[in-house]
């Protein structure tokens, strides 16, 4: 007979390890299977690492996640982190990582016996396995359906006459994992749509937003700067950022308008087209700080992603009271309406992105009031919210 608890299993700082937490606050942590986790010892260990590092090892922990409760593979993720650089292939020691994560959280739930909560990645190898019990099998799918994005990402480059962009890797484990899960949590309704445009029944899958930290000190709503559009993400075309910059070029726009963006990295086409573009500034990456500041200081957020799994930016700049510009293919319609500063144009319609630029440059600086409701919509987006979301979901299933 099983128990009620679940295993989790995920690589990395997913999600800031929200979704073991809420099982936690609910009881229902039997176990969350790890690449690696900073325990006592390790936090210990971590003073002779180089600063950065020792950030990134530290950053593995959360204090309302017992540590009796974590299984990590830290020497196995050591040494496939090592046989990756030797070899000149960090992606491949990372898929290595994701199929012991899923072959350990199968052994746990056969020994407990208990169900099973997965990240998608890591998913495959302990749904397929064999049972004494009948586990609950609940997936957490983070990335949209690689065959959606794929499709979107080739259409995008067939209409504007770009080279295709490097495609996120999927395999087999990704993109047929949904089939073994008895539900299936996604944290926007595009991701659960490209599970149902994949052959899901859509009564199989659950909406659960994200939820993001909120700044602190809580954020002024006058020290904005009229005509700043900000944009933060990585500087590639999966975000939209060669539509919004051709958008920014055809839009009449106010004289003091500026489009900052902020981006650690750029692909070289888009960096060129960015200098070319006028009332166009480039940040290489900002510091915490430094990014609280620009949402602060900014008018309008925009990011026209044409492939999201949600967008935790958008959120952020929610909470910073900052009206925010994006797409279907995100979190946007899941989180609020235009009352509330929230504004949506189709992926890829550079026509229908200029018109909303230039809509927001002449509205924007007249309503105050949009500023005050992106700030109370912002403050609803917690981690407890998500939380709850995800133990209700278990609860009516």
């Amino acid at each position: 007979m099983s128990s009620n608890r679940y295993i989790c299993a995920a690589v990395g700082r997913r999600d800031a390890y929200q979704v073991p937490v809420a099982l936690v606050e609910a009881g229902l942590l039997e176990m969350l299977v790890t690449d690696m986790y900073c325990t006592r010892s390790l936090r210990f260990l971590a003073t002779c690492l180089p600063a950065k590092l020792r950030r990134v090892v530290r950053g593995r922990y959360h204090p309302d996640l017992p540590q009796e409760k974590v299984r990590s593979l830290s020497a196995r993720t050591a040494l496939c982190c090592l046989r990756g650089m030797m070899q000149g292939n960090l992606d491949a020691a990372a898929g290595r990582l994701d199929v012991l994560c899923g072959q350990l959280a199968a052994r746990y739930a056969q020994r407990c016996p208990s169900h099973l909560l997965l990240y998608h990645s890591y998913a495959w190898e302990a749904f397929r396995a064999d049972y004494h019990h009948k586990p609950r099998k609940v997936l957490f799918q983070y990335h949209p359906h690689g065959l959606l994005e794929e499709s979107i990402l080739r259409q995008d480059a067939m209409g504007t006459g770009n080279t295709l962009p490097r495609l996120r890797s999927t395999t087999e484990r990704e993109r047929e994992v949904w089939r073994y899960a008895d539900l299936v949590l996604c944290a926007s309704s595009f991701t659960k749509h490209s599970l149902v445009s994949a052959g899901m029944d859509p009564k199989r899958c659950r909406v659960v937003p994200y939820g993001v930290e909120p700044p602190s000190p809580e954020p002024s709503l006058t020290a904005w700067k009229p005509g700043r559009f900000l944009f933060v993400g990585s500087g590639v075309r999966r975000k939209g950022l060669h539509h919004l910059l051709s958008a920014w070029q055809a839009a009449t726009l106010p004289p003091e308008c500026e489009l900052l963006l902020v981006c650690r990295e750029m692909e070289p086409a888009l960096r060129t087209l960015a200098k070319a573009t006028r009332q166009v500034r480039v940040v290489n990456g900002a510091s915490a700080t430094e990014l609280s500041d620009f949402f602060a200081s900014s008018m309008a957020f925009v990011m026209p992603s044409l492939c999201e799994g949600f967008g935790h930016v958008y959120a952020e700049a929610l909470n910073y009271g900052c009206p925010i510009l994006g797409t279907p293919n995100s979190c946007v319609p899941d989180l609020g309406g235009e009352q509330d500063g929230v504004f949506c144009v189709p992926a890829g319609n550079i026509k229908e992105l200029r018109l909303a630029l230039e809509r927001l440059a002449l509205m924007l600086p007249n309503r105050p009031d949009l500023r005050e409701a992106a700030l109370r919509k912002g403050a609803k987006l917690t981690w407890r919210r998500f939380r709850a979301g995800v133990v209700e979901c278990l609860s009516d299933f």
